[in-house]
């Protein structure tokens, strides 16, 4: 049986194993651009590698609270789960996709 959680007992609480997508950004000066969805959907390809290899069973992201962004992620099945203040006081939107 794989473990998909551990135990913090410091916190005394359990941690499920995940995958952060640490930033996804396009690089407009490609001769050949690719879309925005074709780019997710390389990123969780790797997830799906990374998960068959590690475990794990979410993966989590955030970005910024722009609408544009939100509908991208929540139309490639990302949902909100908290939002995050900055040093810099801006509120970035946490979401999370079960793999």
């Amino acid at each position: 049986m794989q473990r998909v959680c551990q135990l913090d007992e410091d916190k005394n609480c359990y941690r499920p194993s995940a995958i952060l997508i640490a930033q996804l950004g396009k690089n407009f000066y490609q001769k050949d651009k690719i879309t925005g969805d074709e780019l997710l959907q390389i990123a969780m390809e790797t997830v799906l590698d990374i998960q068959y290899m590690a475990g794990g069973v979410i993966t989590f992201l955030e970005c910024e609270n722009r609408q544009k962004l939100l509908d991208f992620y929540h139309s490639n099945g990302f949902k909100e789960i908290s939002v995050r203040n900055t040093k810099e006081d801006k509120n970035l939107i946490q979401l999370y996709k079960m793999i």
